[in-house]
């Protein structure tokens, strides 16, 4: 059967031919903009001044650095946390725990914020919230911190939660024990 100089066969339409391959482009491609790669720098930066900030009690200046990160970066772990627990050590528990649940739907097993979101939602009166939610403490007890609290105000926390844990059992027994016998 003859055939045209795509290769197709002279008696099909053109319309069931196989399409004809696209010539090589000879340009250079476009560049690509990663604009969460170019926030990173400046959420960082953000988080390191938040940081020190918060280090040294100055907690409005931490909690507008934390802003500025999350500004930068809307999907920053770090940014959610700390501005959590600034908001937290400040005074604010409604505050602290709208920022602490942001961190857990980014990261469900980031004990920190499951800590100080308890320690919230007791100033708020919500034990039984309150008390779930240190059953998940408790049980990501022995998973260490993500890397990114290094450097942190985290950073020497894992002794501070074991104490407040046990603390928190008190002479009920344990938090678990607590917490399943709550209705």
């Amino acid at each position: 059967m003859a055939q045209d100089q795509r290769g197709v066969p002279s008696g099909l339409p053109a319309s069931l031919a196989p399409p004809s391959a696209p010539a090589m482009a000879q340009a250079e491609p476009p560049a690509v903009s990663f604009p969460r790669a170019a926030s990173h720098a400046s959420t960082l930066a953000e988080v390191t001044a938040g940081h020190a900030a918060l280090r040294s009690g100055r907690l409005g200046e931490a909690l507008e650095a934390y802003a500025r990160a999350r500004e930068a970066d809307p999907l920053s772990l770090e940014a959610h946390l700390f501005m959590g627990i600034g908001f937290h050590l400040a005074g604010q528990p409604e505050n602290a725990t709208a920022c602490l649940r942001s961190a857990l739907f980014l990261d469900p097993d980031l004990w920190p914020a499951e800590l100080y979101l308890a320690l919230s939602l007791e100033n708020l009166g919500q034990a039984e919230d309150a008390c779930r939610h240190w059953v998940r403490a408790l049980e990501g007890r022995a998973s260490p911190l993500p890397s990114q609290t290094r450097g942190s105000p985290l950073e020497d926390f894992e002794e501070w939660k074991a104490d407040r844990l046990r603390r928190h059992a008190g002479p009920r027994g344990s938090v678990a024990d607590a917490a399943s016998s709550s209705p």
